[in-house]
């Protein structure tokens, strides 16, 4: 295996924050701040934010930027033989940007990435079962987001009711995780909507299953 390092400059704002981190043992961000008691833990935020975020001391989550993952996904593109040969981590590398774009409202944008993992499908290297899982999650959730953070919930619901029909599709096969995740964007989708009988029924789904403990933040 040949490794080779690529140098990503990080934007001045979040260069700024690494080096005063670096320095102070602590940072001030936008709407927290942080502090490290020790050189391992400093060690972990300095590449929390050189990988684009920082969770501040409340364990809340801080997007700064999204150059290595833009840097990943140009190598991606740039290369069409490792695209193939690594297409789940194109499609992660793609929602994993998708997710930054949504945290900074950058909606259109957003909407255009999904886009382009949904083009995916037939493609070399795409037509995997785990692969097709991943595009599926991916899109439908981040589909599901952008619909519950702008207040679009009649598009919500039409989304919503399309993934409905395809999560049979990949029952037993989709992780638990994330099939939690879907049950309570759809719950999210219909009280906004005002459906909240359709909103119960799914948010029960979530509290009454078995495995809890996997997504604490919805519960």
């Amino acid at each position: 295996i040949l490794y080779h390092d690529i140098m990503v400059d990080l934007p001045k704002k979040a260069r700024d924050h690494y080096d005063q981190l670096e320095a102070e043992m602590f940072v001030e961000l936008e709407s927290g701040a942080r502090d490290v008691s020790n050189a391992g833990v400093l060690y972990n935020a300095c590449k929390q934010v050189a990988n684009g975020g920082l969770y501040d001391n409340d364990r809340t989550g801080h997007h700064l930027h999204d150059e290595k993952i833009k840097a990943v996904r140009e190598i991606l593109d740039e290369h069409s033989h490792l695209r193939v040969d690594l297409a789940k981590r194109y499609v992660r590398t793609i929602a994993n940007m998708t997710q930054c774009l949504i945290t900074m409202g950058r909606f259109d944008e957003a909407r255009e990435n999904i886009a382009v993992i949904r083009s995916l499908e037939g493609e070399d290297g795409f037509n995997h079962t785990d692969v097709q899982m991943s595009m599926f999650k991916n899109a439908g959730l981040a589909e599901l987001e952008i619909s519950r953070r702008t207040g679009d919930f009649d598009h919500g619901i039409r989304v919503a009711e399309e993934l409905m029909k395809l999560l049979s599709d990949y029952e037993g096969r989709l992780h638990k995780e994330a099939e939690l995740n879907f049950f309570y964007q759809f719950a999210y989708i219909y009280f906004g909507a005002g459906q909240y009988n359709k909103a119960l029924y799914w948010i029960n789904k979530v509290l009454n299953d078995n495995e809890n403990t996997l997504r604490q933040d919805i519960y």
